[in-house]
């Protein structure tokens, strides 16, 4: 081995790897080469993925991930509840999309002193389970009594009415309101 290799964490593949080559009585020092990490990466993969005596690479690979997660930093979501829920009464109660909220937190005086400046946070969030009652299926509802708003002779629409209707950003598109309720959007 001619090049320094330095300390790195291991995927599951090398562990299973590991293992595989442990079993055929490989030397630590080869099984290192072999896997192109540093024979103190093995040593320390030995030591913290052994029960009672034997490796075993699930429990290796799962004792990474939680030592991965808690040493992580945590999100402002995970952090704060408070601002979590209310996050989740935005989306659920006042039908506010992730862009929405983002904007609603940015102008009104709602007592937060952080929260997420970006709507790929809350989608994250949203996928994680971090805000209360809501999933990505309450993004692709739209409640009629949602309340649109008109800036600079533009309307936003949910990305949902956007790929069912065809519209791409700068789209020119009419609505069409019939009298039994039926509103019509149609590409233009």
């Amino acid at each position: 081995m001619g090049d320094k290799l330095v300390y790195s964490q291991m995927t599951y593949y090398q562990r299973a790897k590991l293992k595989e080559l442990l079993d055929a009585g490989l030397s630590k020092e080869c099984i290192a080469e072999k896997l192109k990490v540093s024979r103190g990466t093995v040593f320390n993969e030995l030591k913290r993925g052994s029960v009672e005596g034997v490796y075993d690479p699930e429990y290796a690979d799962e004792k990474a991930w939680e030592k991965r997660t808690e040493s992580r930093n945590k999100t402002i979501l995970e952090k704060d509840q408070r601002l979590a829920k209310y996050i989740s009464y935005l989306i659920k109660r006042k039908r506010l999309s992730p862009e929405q909220v983002i904007e609603h937190l940015k102008t009104d005086d709602h007592g937060y002193e952080k929260y997420p400046k970006s709507i790929n946070t809350i989608y994250a969030a949203i996928d994680k389970g971090l805000i209360p009652g809501v999933t990505r299926q309450d993004m692709k509802t739209v409640s009629a009594t949602e309340v649109v708003t008109m800036k600079e002779n533009r309307i936003p629409l949910p990305e949902c009415i956007r790929k069912c209707a065809g519209l791409r950003n700068g789209n020119s598109f009419k609505i069409q309101c019939k009298k039994n309720g039926e509103i019509v959007l149609r590409k233009i």
